[in-house]
């Protein structure tokens, strides 16, 4: 039993309130992408992996659980919504900044690549090239608008899934068709 010290204490420590867990979500998102948890070194990403995992894993049944209290139970269900909705879109914005630098990096490693390749043998040949070119110059368009975005937005993660698709594609219909000798095409 807790003794009548803590309790005073307890009595005269100042509320604290809480968003409701749409305010923190819609404060996150209208947030610059600086503000939002960014961990630099590979011992924070790692205890944010793991504390993150851990709370999306254990506090969903915990959540289930929480009408069952009377009095306090809907609140402690909101409140545990709103870390859950904090929680993913943290590693959603997290996970599109990566996701971004990488597709930034492969654009830049692609077009040097096909810059140093020797010149095309057939015109087959040269019209996928620039077909590529054209493909990649069209996704660094869309790389530089989706850089402006929020991070944390879904609809950016599927933006940048078929733009990395796109350019696979056509990466992909160069590789096979420039792999063939100039006796193997098929003529249209």
């Amino acid at each position: 039993m807790p003794s009548l010290k803590k309790l005073r204490r307890w009595k005269k420590a100042p509320y604290r309130t809480f968003q409701s867990h749409t305010t923190a979500t819609e404060s996150i998102l209208a947030s610059s992408s600086s503000q939002l948890p960014s961990p630099s070194s590979s011992r924070a990403s790692t205890i944010y992996r793991n504390t993150s995992d851990a709370a999306q894993t254990y506090l969903p049944p915990i959540q289930a659980a929480a009408n069952m209290i009377p009095g306090v139970g809907s609140i402690l269900k909101g409140a545990i919504g709103g870390i859950l909705s904090t929680l993913q879109l943290v590693d959603r914005h997290i996970q599109n900044k990566v996701d971004l630098k990488t597709l930034r990096r492969r654009l830049y490693q692609l077009r040097h690549h096909i810059d140093n390749v020797p010149t095309a043998r057939t015109p087959i040949e040269e019209t996928l090239r620039q077909e590529l070119l054209s493909a990649l110059e069209t996704a660094k368009s869309e790389l530089e608008r989706m850089q402006k975005r929020i991070r944390g937005a879904p609809s950016l993660t599927q933006d940048i899934a078929g733009c990395i698709t796109t350019v696979n594609n056509h990466l992909f219909e160069y590789m096979v068709t420039t792999a063939q000798s100039p006796t193997e095409y098929v003529y249209f």
